[in-house]
């Protein structure tokens, strides 16, 4: 049966307000049953700093051993992401947020319907984006003291001060 925009986002919604408090109180049970049992969950620099894939019964163990180095918190869907729905595959997609005490990140999911007219996810992939207070400075605007001076002057600047100290931190100021 197909799925309208509308209802993708608010089925994307509904299944992450559950999977999000299951992740905020730390409750392990609670996760696992968003996922089918052969589903797949996937953490890239969230939960410890390395990429695991895990599949089934692997996912509680794993969680169980690394969620008290993690705080999760405010996990919400991702606006500049566009939740579908694919009739072919019978699969929503959707994309969502997150913080932790240290970092932002972002996660995919999968989601299918259940035997019983809900929706599991068959993959949920989370992932570190940036360390607070260490954000990606992003593209350069290409103004540089009010056009007072050049790309190169400004660069030249930038080494000077990594040079003489290396501990420095280069932000845009």
């Amino acid at each position: 049966m197909p799925v309208t925009s509308g209802e993708s986002i608010f089925i994307a919604k509904s299944w992450l307000e559950g999977f999000g408090a299951s992740l905020e109180r730390k409750d392990i049970p609670s996760l696992t049953s968003h996922l089918f049992p052969y589903g797949w969950f996937r953490d890239n620099l969230v939960f410890t700093w390395n990429h695991r894939s895990l599949c089934g019964e692997s996912i509680a163990e794993y969680l169980s051993s690394n969620f008290d180095k993690v705080d999760i918190s405010n996990v919400k869907l991702d606006d500049t992401w566009e939740t579908n729905f694919s009739p072919e595959r019978n699969i929503l997609e959707s994309a969502f947020t997150l913080e932790t005490s240290i970092a932002y990140g972002r996660g995919l999911v999968m989601l299918q319907p259940d035997e019983t007219g809900g929706w599991k996810a068959l993959s949920v992939y989370m992932t570190m984006v940036d360390l607070k207070g260490h954000e990606e400075m992003g593209p350069e605007s290409g103004y540089y003291d009010n056009h007072g001076k050049t790309w190169n002057e400004v660069f030249a600047e930038r080494k000077e001060r990594i040079e003489s100290d290396p501990h420095v931190v280069i932000s845009k100021s």
